[in-house]
């Protein structure tokens, strides 16, 4: 449903002072123990109000620093593929050279669904029986993300990560 001032200017209700927003980033500090001031995701990010102590740039360098640890606390190591979004939904089998993943035979290489054709936005990749992966453009950050199954244990899904890593740079042309 449209909003009835849609196209209309902005009334001076709607207007923020940009001023009082840059003095409350700079003067107020977040208190961790206030649950509405820490850092808290949301699909794009974190949400915050400078006004309330729940966004400045105390709240940038944890953010920046859950982005770099998160993924290490979980396994993952190396960095987001930034910029190949539009590259890896374009990706056609073809560009996968790798003939073995993790020690097995690639089997698999796969940019459809089998059953009905439809596009999976990037590529998946598979092995007769241990392992395989799919990497897939984030939905709203330009960068794509791996995504690993593996059957062997922590050593192997680490060696499935680093070479799906090579396989998809080689593939983007990295």
């Amino acid at each position: 449903m449209q909003d009835e001032r849609a196209g209309q200017a902005a009334g001076p209700e709607d207007l923020i002072d940009v001023s009082r927003l840059v003095t409350a980033y700079d003067a107020l500090h977040p208190d961790p123990a206030e649950l509405g001031q820490r850092v808290a995701f949301g699909t794009s990010g974190h949400c915050g109000l400078s006004l309330v102590a729940a966004f400045n740039e105390e709240h940038i360098a944890a953010t920046s620093q859950a982005i770099c640890e998160y993924p290490a606390a979980q396994g993952t190591d190396g960095p987001p593929f930034l910029g190949a979004k539009a590259l890896l939904a374009e990706s056609s089998p073809r560009q996968v050279t790798a003939d073995t993943l993790a020690g097995d035979p690639v089997t698999t290489v796969l940019t459809e669904a089998p059953d009905n054709g439809a596009p999976l936005g990037g590529i998946k990749v598979a092995t007769t029986a241990n392992a395989c992966f799919a990497a897939r453009p984030s939905g709203t950050e330009d960068f794509c993300k791996i995504y690993g199954e593996y059957f062997l244990g922590q050593d192997h899904v680490r060696q499935v990560q680093e070479e799906a890593r090579s396989v998809v740079l080689a593939g983007l042309g990295a």
